[in-house]
């Protein structure tokens, strides 16, 4: 069975030790079918550690989020994004720039699987790129979570004959 694909313009992998790195173009696809482009990504089998620069990802459950520079700790069960926004909207680039309805722009995101959270630090909600509100510490659950008490995100839609609404 095929756990990740990872396909690169430049790929080298050290026999010795077991490091990938992948340059220019890089696509890695997971088995949930989460697909993730980057321009560089260095990953060590031995220490199961990885770091990526320039990072779009589409996760299987409709969300999206953008990277400066990322790393994944697969032993800690732990993803960082550095420098990133993040939106669950369906259509996000307006006119070939990112403009979904809303998205959070964080300083750094850290999605902690093992706990089944994630943790945005110095966020900004946007809603169609407009900051509206600042937090210096905002977690919710990860998408795998069916119920949780607490925050519940917002739903933005725009419906055509009564314009924008939000639901909770």
């Amino acid at each position: 069975e095929i756990k990740n694909k990872l396909t690169a313009e430049t790929l080298r992998y050290n026999l010795n030790s077991k490091l990938i790195e992948a340059k220019k173009n890089v696509e890695l696809t997971d088995k949930k079918g989460n697909k993730i482009s980057l321009s560089k990504f260095i990953y060590n089998q031995n220490s199961k550690r990885g770091y990526g620069y320039d990072i779009k990802a589409f996760s299987s459950d409709g969300s999206y989020s953008e990277a400066k520079e990322g790393e994944i700790d697969q032993i800690k069960g732990l993803t960082i994004l550095r420098k990133s926004k993040y939106t669950t909207c369906n259509k996000i680039f307006e006119n070939g720039k990112f403009c979904p309805s809303w998205s959070l722009t964080s300083d750094q995101i850290k999605h902690d699987r093992k706990n089944k959270k994630i943790i945005h630090k110095n966020s900004f909600l946007k809603i169609k790129n407009i900051p509206v509100l600042y937090t210096p510490y905002l977690s919710h659950p990860d998408p795998s979570v069916k119920r949780q008490s607490g925050f519940l995100p917002p739903s933005i839609k725009t419906i055509s004959n009564i314009g924008r609404t939000l639901k909770i």
